[in-house]
């Protein structure tokens, strides 16, 4: 035995397949975007130095010619 407020839902939603197969798939693309935002702000927002306990390697370069006379 249903109560009346089931009892509405499930004869409007027999009523309208259209309408309930639009709710479903809107549902359900719904999450997928939110876990599809989630997983891009996570991997966007993590810092890979922060994983390595070693300082980072830092390439300096020289400019200078050396066989350029110094002029100081």
């Amino acid at each position: 035995m249903r109560n009346t407020a089931a009892n509405f839902i499930h004869l409007n939603l027999n009523r309208r397949p259209v309408l309930t197969a639009m709710m479903v798939y809107s549902v359900g693309f719904g999450v997928a975007a939110l876990m599809a935002a989630v997983a891009v702000w996570r991997a966007n927002s993590s810092c890979p130095e922060s994983r390595s306990p070693e300082q980072p390697y830092v390439v300096q370069t020289d400019n200078r010619d050396p066989h350029a006379q110094s002029m100081v």
